[in-house]
């Protein structure tokens, strides 16, 4: 999977998640921030959680990315790639279902390489609908 997306965005989303993240877990992997690529739309969605809360964003890369896919990279080691980073479009290149899954970001001065995980072990928030909650009625006399 690959798309390009610009590092201001991508970097203001993950320093936003990392607050949300907590350093002590009970699942390890809620230490990593999800990524959801969807080559329809085109969009690249990133989110984070302490199993409570939620944070979610929904990037619109500069290239659509290459398939839709989904993997989960640790928040620490992202936010401080970015961090050294000057503003620029960054390529994401994301190689799973060998032997190694990484995550490169390639960028003007070279490239830095991030393990990831899969994401199906994410928990993901449950869905509330709305229309189908109970209603409670109060009556109030004038």
């Amino acid at each position: 999977m690959k798309f390009v997306i610009a590092k201001e965005s991508l970097e203001k989303a993950v320093n936003n998640i990392c607050r949300v993240i907590n350093n002590k877990n009970a699942l390890p992997i809620l230490g990593d921030i999800r990524f959801m690529c969807k080559k329809l739309y085109p969009l690249v969605q990133v989110m984070g959680s302490d199993s409570e809360v939620w944070l979610k964003y929904d990037l619109l890369p500069a290239t659509e990315p290459s398939e839709d896919g989904e993997f989960c990279v640790d928040a620490g080691l992202l936010q401080k790639a970015l961090k050294n980073l000057t503003e620029q479009p960054l390529e994401i290149v994301v190689q799973q279902g060998g032997e190694y899954q990484n995550m490169a970001i390639n960028h003007q001065t070279g490239h830095t390489i991030i393990p990831v995980e899969n994401a199906d072990e994410y928990p993901m928030p449950i869905s509330i609908d709305i229309d189908n909650l109970p209603c409670l009625g109060v009556e109030v006399d004038t």
